[in-house]
């Protein structure tokens, strides 16, 4: 690697924040969908019905 394109690569952060957005947003999407999971789980069957 070289030193010019490490100096860009710690430069542009902006590949950092859009990384950081949509591991957020799939965290968030997995974690709701774990809780619908468990409330689904807790309630009887004759809700869903």
């Amino acid at each position: 690697m070289s030193v010019t394109t490490v100096s860009v690569w710690c430069k542009d952060s902006r590949g950092d924040k859009q990384t950081n957005a949509w591991l957020g947003a799939a965290g968030h999407a997995l974690r709701t969908e774990r809780t619908v999971f468990k409330i689904r789980k807790a309630l009887p069957k004759s809700v869903f019905n």
